[in-house]
């Protein structure tokens, strides 16, 4: 059997080993061994994180395509706070208007269409377009049922909830207009503000918005 070193034994840095030298079974060198004066030892890279533009850029478009869903959708259910005008040269034209609602018909789309968007593609359908996953936070794998639900609660439920409060609580609507404002400043802040862009809706779920 070859010489081994002693327990403990740190080698003065810059030492090489002699050629050929084969080093005991389960030895392990200690940090920067063998290397010239002055190496750095390189930082392993992880996956590529969405930046922030690109997120809110998928976020507007999403945004945009669960509002038309749901105005279809609102028009042919003749749900109540869907706003319907009647002119000789347009015909009928509907909108939805800022009541709860209206509120909770939107809840109810972009759950659907986040959630299912997670699970199936790892991403909604503008995230895709725009080459951004939502992965879990371990590897790159989709988000079990139970963190992609939390993560959209915390990322538009919260707001949604708010807004469907109207229709208990008329006179409350412009406080529960400014705690929606106040839900997205603490989302962006959160987002803006960690290494990882993990607002606090990927923290809560175990998420991690990332680049193809």
């Amino acid at each position: 059997m070859g010489y081994q070193p002693p327990p403990g034994y740190q080698p003065p840095p810059g030492y090489q080993p002699p050629p050929g030298y084969q080093p005991p079974p389960g030895y392990q060198p200690p940090p920067g061994y063998g290397m010239p004066p002055g190496y750095v030892q390189p930082v392993p890279t992880g996956p590529m994180l969405a930046s922030f533009g690109r997120r809110v850029g998928a976020l507007i478009l999403d945004s945009f395509v669960i509002g038309i869903v749901s105005l279809v959708v609102g028009a042919i259910a003749n749900v109540p706070g869907l706003a319907q005008t009647t002119s000789s040269n347009t015909g009928t034209t509907y909108m939805l208007t800022n009541s709860g609602w209206s509120s909770l018909l939107v809840a109810i789309v972009s759950g659907l269409y986040c959630i299912g968007g997670w699970l199936v593609w790892s991403g909604t359908p503008a995230q895709r377009l725009l080459g951004i996953h939502v992965y879990r936070f371990t590897g790159p794998q989709a988000l079990a049922f139970e963190a992609a639900a939390l993560r959209w609660v915390l990322l538009f439920g919260i707001g949604s909830v708010l807004g469907a409060l109207a229709v208990v609580s008329p006179s409350l609507q412009g406080i529960l207009g400014l705690g929606q404002l106040a839900w997205l400043v603490v989302l962006i802040v959160t987002t803006s503000q960690s290494p990882t862009k993990q607002g606090i809706h990927d923290r809560y779920a175990g998420s991690l918005v990332v680049r193809n």
